[in-house]
C-alpha cells in the first residue's frame, strides 16, 4: 500500500505540465507624479507685546518634492513682508519675514 501511494504520487508529479521556461516581461514601474513638498523651517511663536508694538520672525518656505511649490496669496499681506506670490524649486527655499503688530484694542 505504501509503494501505492509513493508511485502515485511520482506518477502525478511526473504528469504535471512542465512550466514554460519564457520569462515573462517585468512590469513597467510608473512613474509616481510630480509633486511639491513644503517645508516650513521657523516658528511664528510671537513673544507677548504691548499695544502700538510689533514683533519679528522668519521662515523659510522650503520645497523638497519634485515639481514647483506655488505659493499664491500670503495673507494677510499685512503680515508677510516681500511678495506675497512666489514659486520655490524643487530643492529651493525662500525665506519670509513676518510680522505681527498690535492695534488697538
Amino acid at each position: 500500500m505504501r509503494f501505492l501511494v509513493c508511485f502515485s504520487l511520482l506518477f502525478l508529479l511526473l504528469s504535471l505540465p512542465a512550466c514554460d521556461a519564457k520569462k515573462s516581461p517585468a512590469p513597467v514601474s510608473e512613474q509616481p507624479p510630480a509633486k511639491p513638498v513644503m517645508e516650513i523651517e521657523g516658528t511664528l511663536d510671537f513673544p507677548e507685546i504691548f499695544v502700538g508694538e510689533s514683533s519679528t520672525k522668519n521662515l523659510t518656505i522650503k520645497n523638497s518634492g519634485n515639481a514647483p511649490l506655488v505659493v499664491s496669496a500670503a495673507y494677510p499681506e499685512s503680515l508677510a513682508s516681500g511678495e506675497a506670490n512666489f514659486t520655490v524649486e524643487p530643492g529651493a527655499g525662500k525665506a519670509i519675514t513676518v510680522t505681527f503688530s498690535s492695534k488697538k484694542p
